[in-house]
């Protein structure tokens, strides 16, 4: 791996990854910083469609066809292997 830089300084990785840790953990506990990344995420969220009743539909769907292929199953029509 070739250096970085061309000065002959050098410091332990350990080091760097720790202040470089200390610096992200202290803007990510800073107010203004939160305040900056929730705006987007709340933006998204109330963007987003809310279609409970499609999803309680589909659902439904899914249920119903499930129980089917079971009856099916237990009734000998259709082999468990076949319906996964």
């Amino acid at each position: 791996m070739g250096a970085a830089c061309k000065n002959a300084i050098r410091v332990r990785k350990t080091l760097v990854e720790s202040r470089v840790l200390d610096s992200v953990k202290a803007d990510l506990r800073d107010p203004q910083i939160i305040a900056e990344v929730e705006k987007p995420v709340r933006r998204a969220l109330a963007a987003r469609p809310s279609k409970p009743d499609a999803s309680k539909k589909r659902a439904a769907q899914l249920e119903k066809e499930i129980a089917n292929l079971a009856d099916a199953i237990v009734g000998g029509l259709l082999k468990a292997s076949l319906a996964l």
